[in-house]
């Protein structure tokens, strides 16, 4: 019966059930239409994670982007990292990389190490230990470096040796192997003095003296040690056992003299470090520098 075939008193009652079922429908198309339209968002079918990562469902059904990086022609068995960490394989160094550490790579096969015997380093990189004797494959650029134009350039190595330039520096870790690092920025001061008068270090640096070598370094000093589990201790080039290397550079700082890793451990114990040491600079194919009036001559 149509609205109009009411009594006149009852026609304002139908036509508002009318215009409430009219509403009711375009309500629920709306509805069926936003429910569609987040049902196809709600997939992986659009999603681009980048490379490395894949687009995955999780159990609130919601599409998220996970680490997934081609695993396929990867090495198997533990890889040392750019990082110096040990990698379970190289898929789980693909993995870390994916998480955040953007510039990680595979540096070579097998754990880390403390020497250069065992290592064997690829795409033209050369195995070379630094000042804590970890190995790392670093690329050298071995062609001669470009006469400095004033001595304002020279580097004071910590083997208290000058250097032309930091490209002649990093030239000469290459051809030894084992990392030298700056002191500090100038000729080295060979006048035998303790003094720190006229040594310049940089900003959160302090002059260290140095009585092996009888030379002054430029030592990054941090005056808070936090604790770690995966610290060892290790032995320091005074012959003292500290509880891992922030507590040797701690204390070198406090007294003002210049302290090494000897080795890891208790410096009670013997060290493979040391009895492999002769066999470690026959490892490096490098010609030997000469010196020359305190300069490295190649």
């Amino acid at each position: 019966m149509r609205c109009s075939q009411h009594l006149h008193h009852h026609a304002h009652h139908c036509l508002a059930r009318r215009a409430a079922r009219a509403t009711a429908l375009l309500w629920a198309l709306l509805l069926a239409h936003h429910l569609s339209h987040q049902q196809v968002q709600e997939t992986c079918e659009n999603v681009d994670c980048g490379p490395g990562k894949q687009c995955r469902m999780s159990r609130r059904n919601k599409p998220r982007c996970v680490c997934a990086p081609e695993c396929a022609n990867t090495s198997r068995g533990p890889v040392c990292g750019t990082d110096g960490k040990t990698y379970r394989d190289e898929c789980a160094l693909l993995r870390a990389r994916c998480r955040g550490m953007a510039g990680l790579e595979h540096q070579y096969s097998g754990k880390c190490q403390r020497s250069c015997k065992d290592v064997a380093c690829r795409g033209g990189t050369f195995c070379v230990l630094d000042q804590n004797s970890n190995a790392h494959c670093v690329l050298c650029n071995l062609r001669p470096c470009a006469e400095p134009l004033s001595i304002e350039q020279n580097i004071c190595g910590k083997n208290g040796v000058t250097y032309a330039s930091v490209c002649h520096l990093r030239r000469a870790t290459c051809l030894h192997g084992r990392s030298i690092g700056m002191a500090y920025k100038g000729p080295c001061s060979h006048e035998w003095s303790k003094s720190c008068e006229d040594i310049i270090c940089g900003v959160g640096k302090k002059c260290l003296w140095d009585s092996e070598m009888k030379t002054h370094h430029c030592s990054r000093c941090n005056d808070i040690c936090r604790e770690t589990a995966l610290a060892e201790p290790v032995c320091g080039t005074d012959n003292v056992t500290y509880r891992n290397p922030c507590d040797l550079s701690s204390s070198a700082c406090s007294r003002g003299v210049y302290l090494e890793i000897k080795h890891g451990g208790d410096c009670s114990d013997i060290s493979n470090e040391e009895l492999e040491e002769g066999a470690e600079l026959e490892v490096n194919t490098f010609p030997k520098p000469q010196y020359t009036t305190g300069r490295l001559r190649t």
